[in-house]
């Protein structure tokens, strides 16, 4: 009767790992910089494509155009592993880490490829609970339907001129949500405090917001020093380790979903539609404006 079971289970859990993969978006986008425009493409269930500044190939350094593309396979829930097939980089053999996520600006001598997006052979992607996001290399990209919004260069955030001086700090919000028990927005509530809140959705009393104050660096436009913690409602102050953005481990704190920031720095890029705390990348979700 057991052996009858497995052939029936078996088959099942083969299926239901083989259809996982339904849930994937066909595009997954990072930006941060005009030199930095990751795509992730899904060509069917075994395939996918990395590029940088994708369609373009006029006017800039050879390196920072690259195409990868790898076969890939089921390893885990949620997750897939990468197998390089072929690549155009002429310095795939180079290894340098990659400059990090809302650190990349145009002064920046970028020599290889690699610091841009890194080769990921043999590497992984984890996708959040409803595939909106995908997490590689300690990369962050979201699912979009169109790359109409990566020429925009000159469209930057509000919180960028309030940041010069010559606007008002709002309630500009940034979010960053992978699974149910973790939903972050962030957002100014003066020039001088932030405001951290968490929704969890999954009912285990996870919600909480925290305020901190916050003192931008003098010669450092798009950074912000966490000074300390002015408030918080979170109901557990235990200390444990955070989750990873995409993990599926168990939240049972609210140290799993987000650390107190005491001290941390806030790295936003060189339009404010993305910043950066520690692993976790926001993304901005208000109106935009020109630059100039």
């Amino acid at each position: 009767m057991k052996l009858l079971y497995c052939f029936i289970l078996f088959p099942l859990c083969c299926l239901a790992e083989s259809t996982s993969g339904n849930n994937i978006q066909k595009l997954y986008v990072f930006e941060d910089s005009p030199l930095r425009m990751i795509t992730m493409r899904f060509e069917n269930d075994s395939t996918v494509t990395i590029s940088n500044r994708e369609n373009e190939n006029n006017g800039w350094k050879h390196i920072l155009f690259f195409s990868d593309t790898y076969r890939y396979n089921w390893i885990s829930h949620r997750k897939i592993g990468l197998h390089l097939s072929t690549t155009n980089r002429d310095d795939y053999t180079v290894r340098k880490k990659p400059i990090l996520p809302a650190r990349m600006n145009t002064s920046q001598k970028v020599n290889y490829s690699c610091q841009i997006f890194p080769l990921l052979s043999d590497g992984v992607i984890t996708f959040s609970e409803d595939y909106s996001l995908l997490s590689a290399a300690n990369f962050i990209l979201r699912s979009t339907d169109s790359l109409k919004w990566m020429s925009k260069t000159n469209l930057v955030s509000p919180l960028l001129y309030a940041r010069l001086g010559i606007g008002k700090f709002k309630k500009y919000l940034y979010k960053f949500g992978d699974r149910k028990e973790r939903n972050l927005t962030f957002h100014f509530v003066d020039s001088k405090t932030v405001e951290i809140e968490n929704r969890d959705l999954s009912g285990k009393g996870l919600s909480f917001i925290d305020r901190y104050e916050v003192k931008p660096y003098k010669k450092k436009l798009c950074r912000y020093k966490i000074v300390k913690l002015l408030s918080t409602t979170r109901s557990d102050r235990r200390k444990a380790s955070c989750l990873p953005p995409m993990s599926s481990g168990e939240m049972s704190c609210s140290s799993n979903v987000l650390p107190i920031l005491e001290g941390k720095c806030i790295y936003f890029n060189i339009s404010y539609l993305l910043l950066q705390i520690g692993q976790f990348s926001f993304n901005y979700v208000g109106d935009t404006v020109p630059l100039g």
